[in-house]
């Protein structure tokens, strides 16, 4: 059946994940989100994005925004 939800490192299914949990994830490990504050987080993910019900053939690479600014995690 495969990883029809997107999520996790893709290695479950046939379907490529998202890494959008990860990235949240690193946002916080990194210090990016202050601790103690309420930030607001936008994730765009691509079109074809499990996650989002997409049918692509390819891992979704979100873009992160944290109170409106871009954030790259390289």
């Amino acid at each position: 059946m495969g990883n029809t939800r997107g999520l996790g490192d893709g290695t479950t299914g046939d379907v490529p994940a998202c890494g959008y949990v990860e990235g949240v994830l690193r946002l916080a490990a990194l210090g990016l989100v202050p601790a103690g504050q309420l930030s607001h987080l936008t994730v765009v993910h691509d079109d074809w994005c499990p996650v989002l019900g997409g049918a692509g053939t390819k891992r979704c690479e979100p873009e992160f925004f944290l109170d409106g600014e871009q954030v790259t995690l390289a």
